[in-house]
């Protein structure tokens, strides 16, 4: 349920548009796209959505990346100020500042689950305290370009702690029905 207990269908759509391109840096295929969604019901504890709205602009581990070779992260690229809610229920963390890294951040423990899910380069600190019960649907910040490593504003979605090469989020995401690509 949401925080003021109404149950809500939520349909997420990820987009992603990408080029390949060869070791010389040559352009092969421009504009690639790969798309993917699926809905749900805000209410069921197992549910999970995307906790803002804007465009992947970095994949997990991705490979040249300049933050996420080692990194099992989204990052979604939004306006200064939009909404961040909480795609689970859980508790919070951790809330902190970072200035040589995440900026303002707030990191949530999903119930039932023994990793936490990381919201970095937030505009301000995050509008929970640690120790607090956040329920899905609940905002829990506002999208920002925080800490020395934010390459503008934008929302660094995330697990904690990385295992090296195996993602602990994308299998978390595709459990509550969510495909990606």
């Amino acid at each position: 349920r949401m925080a003021d207990g109404k149950n809500v269908l939520v349909l997420n759509t990820v987009t992603i548009t990408y080029d390949v391109i060869d070791a010389e840096g040559n352009t092969i295929k421009a504009g690639q796209t790969l798309t993917a969604g699926a809905s749900l019901g805000i209410g069921d504890h197992r549910a999970a959505c995307w906790p803002t709205t804007g465009n992947i602009t970095q994949l997990p581990f991705e490979a040249g990346s300049y933050s996420h070779r080692n990194d099992d992260a989204y990052d979604i690229g939004a306006s200064a100020g939009s909404k961040i809610f909480s795609p689970v229920s859980g508790v919070v963390t951790i809330k902190s500042f970072d200035a040589s890294g995440y900026g303002n951040y707030v990191q949530i423990r999903p119930d039932g689950y023994n990793f936490d899910l990381i919201f970095a380069h937030m505009h301000s600190p995050s509008v929970l305290s640690s120790g607090a019960t956040v329920n899905i649907g609940e905002l829990i910040g506002y999208v920002g370009d925080t800490g020395a490593i934010s390459t503008g504003s934008h929302l660094h979605y995330g697990a904690r702690p990385v295992e090296q090469g195996r993602s602990k989020l994308n299998p978390f995401l595709t459990s509550h029905g969510l495909t990606l690509p």
